[in-house]
């Protein structure tokens, strides 16, 4: 017996293949849930990570996520560090200008060595472009 894609199911596709024809990756993930009942709990929650494979010339790996609670040193309302990661505050921001920038649904950024990633809860679709303007751009940090 076949199930039938749901609308959301082909809608999700249809995004996530026009990505691979932009160049870019996606893969599933899990991330702290930072909302007071998250922190409490220690829950976690799935996302998918919009990512642009490259090399970067970088001594940092970092990981920021949008929260609900206190936000982090030197980031904007709204934001906190990935688990033990930080900057000095010269470097974070040019962060802070980026950050206050994005639509509630970019749920985190990460910046690693290999690649620079968007976390994205994918319900607008119509936000798609401004995830690729941010993956193709040369986030400063």
């Amino acid at each position: 017996m076949w199930v039938k894609p749901s609308a959301k199911d082909k809608r999700l596709a249809a995004l996530r293949m026009q990505a691979l024809a932009d160049g870019l990756h996606v893969q599933s993930c899990q991330i702290q849930d930072l909302s007071i009942d998250g922190r409490l709990n220690k829950l976690s929650r799935s996302a998918f990570s919009y990512r642009r494979y490259t090399k970067r010339d970088t001594g940092h790996s970092l990981l920021l996520l949008r929260t609900s609670g206190e936000s982090g040193i030197y980031l904007p309302d709204s934001w906190v560090w990935g688990t033990g990661q930080r900057l000095e505050e010269a470097q974070a921001q040019s962060l802070t200008s980026l950050l206050q920038q994005l639509p509630e649904s970019i749920m985190g950024i990460e910046l690693t060595h290999d690649y620079v990633g968007v976390i994205w809860d994918e319900y607008n679709p119509d936000e798609y472009p401004q995830v690729k303007q941010l993956l193709l751009s040369d986030i400063p940090y």
